[in-house]
């Protein structure tokens, strides 16, 4: 058995360290390796674009996880409820409740890590706007499966979250921001699946496609699914290049896809 790695390096150390894990997908060490980053950093400077994208890699994946877990778990109970199968009932129920406190937890780590640590030392208006919405999408993980006050409380932060990155990235950041267009979608998402808000979250989607294409292009999308995946769509393929003639074609083609792999394309990249 080798060695362990020393809890005391340097910053460009655990960078390197943190791409070998994600090259390894070994993804709860390379959320390790970013956490120390950050909390070795005295007084707490702010993270360079590689080292940010690289502690939102490294949690994506994690809760990425979790998260599908949960779903099918959740699944797989309705199911035994509908079959009357108590016993196996009683034994999923424990598992899904496992599966929340291992979210849980790993939504507690980052967004402690935001509020003690990244947000206070962001001293760009893109990286506030990153961490805030960073914020937002953890509680909103949050919500997604809690019940009662907890969800009403994860609810609440959430909305705080997004609307402060919000107003910071609408008065500062061009509308075809990459940071600023998966703020708004992934807040339109918070407000279809959590608020059960549909034409709300319609409505915030829609003017996500009218900063980047003629509006004539989302004239027909009535359906928020049909709506989110052509947005998503759209900003990747604005990540990549400027939108036109091509990019739209893409984005009709992912219109096409199977849902599991639009599924990858909201709920992976963006929400």
């Amino acid at each position: 058995m080798g060695s362990p790695i020393s809890e005391n390096l340097k910053k460009d150390q655990y960078v390197y360290l943190a791409k070998l894990a994600e090259q390894a997908e070994r993804y709860e060490e390379m959320v390790h390796f970013m956490q120390k980053l950050v909390t070795s950093s005295t007084p707490s400077s702010e993270l360079t674009v590689e080292e940010r994208n690289l502690l939102s890699v490294a949690y994506k994946n994690v809760i990425g996880s979790l998260r599908a877990a949960w779903r099918i778990v959740s699944s797989i109970e309705l199911k035994e409820e509908s079959r009357k199968n108590d016993d196996h009932v009683a034994l999923v129920k424990d598992y899904r409740s496992n599966v929340e406190n291992e979210l849980t937890n790993v939504c507690g780590t980052i967004l402690n890590l935001l509020d003690a640590n990244l947000i206070p030392s962001a001293t760009s208006t893109e990286s506030e706007v990153f961490y805030l919405k960073m914020k937002g999408d953890y509680h909103r993980y949050l919500a997604e499966f809690k019940i009662g006050d907890e969800k009403k409380s994860s609810s609440e932060e959430t909305m705080l979250s997004y609307k402060a990155a919000q107003d910071i990235a609408q008065a500062d950041l061009a509308p075809t921001h990459p940071i600023r267009l998966g703020l708004a979608l992934n807040y339109s998402v918070f407000y279809y699946e959590i608020l059960n808000q549909s034409d709300k979250a319609c409505a915030m989607a829609k003017q996500v496609c009218w900063s980047l294409v003629n509006p004539i292009c989302v004239i027909f999308c009535f359906a928020f699914d049909v709506l989110v995946k052509f947005c998503s769509a759209i900003i990747c393929a604005h990540l990549f290049a400027a939108i036109d003639n091509a990019a739209i074609d893409n984005a009709a083609m992912v219109l096409t896809l199977d849902d599991s792999l639009i599924y990858e394309v909201i709920h992976v990249y963006f929400a």
